[in-house]
């Protein structure tokens, strides 16, 4: 394969991986510093009465589906974002071991 095809496979697969990247890694940010806590009491507060349960139980649901998956679908997604990223390190790889032995 010629580099010029490979620098085009490597570049459109990360436009391609770009927003799932996005959104794993800002899901996970907001997992890993609790900050989904104080947005979740943030919202409970701000939407008093009955409804601030179902309204703090649809955020933590989204927040944690959107990082974790759910059933076949959740399942598919992270294989092929795994898989799309090992493409990526691995494109990447080899264009720059063509590049060091120029």
């Amino acid at each position: 394969m010629s580099e010029i095809r490979l620098r085009s496979i490597h570049r459109w697969l990360g436009v391609v991986l770009l927003p799932f990247l996005f959104l794993q890694t800002l899901s996970g940010v907001l997992l890993s510093v609790g900050l989904y806590r104080r947005m979740r009491r943030a919202l409970v507060e701000a939407v008093p009465g009955p409804v601030e349960e179902p309204v703090a139980t649809v955020y933590d649901t989204l927040l944690a589906a959107m990082h974790y998956g759910s059933g076949p679908a959740g399942y598919i997604y992270h294989v092929a974002l795994g898989l799309g990223m090992f493409l990526l390190l691995g494109s990447g790889g080899w264009i720059w071991v063509r590049r060091l032995s120029r």
